[in-house]
């Protein structure tokens, strides 16, 4: 099957060999998810907000996703009811000192300090993914809070959930808008 979530504008103006394979990676994931599922592929339409945050319409019902990709990985995530973001990383990549301090302040590592950097990593990630306002944002505005049941951010009108853990010596976090 041809796969309708490819955006061939994107692959023929990239030169970025590793930017063509994670969209043609994560693009077939999602084609196999939803075949998977017995969903319809031609009536899933792939979107973005205008900050860039991918979502579908499926049925005319508004579909939340989620990509992340790694050297070795591509991970999907789909939700009906929820609006998610997801981030992997290898557990090996190397993470800098200057990079956490960039990051996180000190009383929030200090908070944290069970956790290794690439599990505050990819738990902010997650969260900007999760609130579609992308990397640019200085990370260290996303606060992340230890929590008797994981983590949690709060900010502005939004509070999300977060589990983190490492699975093939990969750390991936999932975040979730709770109400």
């Amino acid at each position: 099957m041809d796969n309708p979530f490819l955006d061939l504008e994107l692959i023929s103006e990239t030169r970025n060999k590793k930017r063509i394979y994670e969209h043609v990676s994560s693009r077939e994931l999602l084609l196999e998810m939803l075949i998977s599922k017995g969903m319809n592929p031609k009536e899933f339409t792939v979107q973005k907000t205008a900050d860039g945050k991918p979502f579908a319409v499926y049925n005319g019902e508004s579909v939340h996703l989620s990509f992340s990709h790694t050297n070795e990985w591509v991970i999907c995530g789909i939700s009906s009811a929820l609006d998610i973001g997801i981030d992997a990383e290898k557990v090996e990549r190397t993470f800098r000192p200057e990079l956490l301090q960039r990051i996180a302040s000190d009383e929030e590592v200090n908070e944290l300090r069970e956790c290794e950097p690439i599990a505050i990593w990819t738990m902010k990630e997650a969260v900007v993914k999760g609130l579609g306002i992308g990397i640019r944002r200085d990370l260290r505005e996303i606060r992340i809070k230890k929590e008797k049941n994981g983590y949690r951010f709060y900010g502005g009108n939004s509070t999300l959930q977060i589990v983190t853990g490492t699975v093939q010596k990969h750390q991936i976090s999932v975040a979730w808008e709770i109400n």
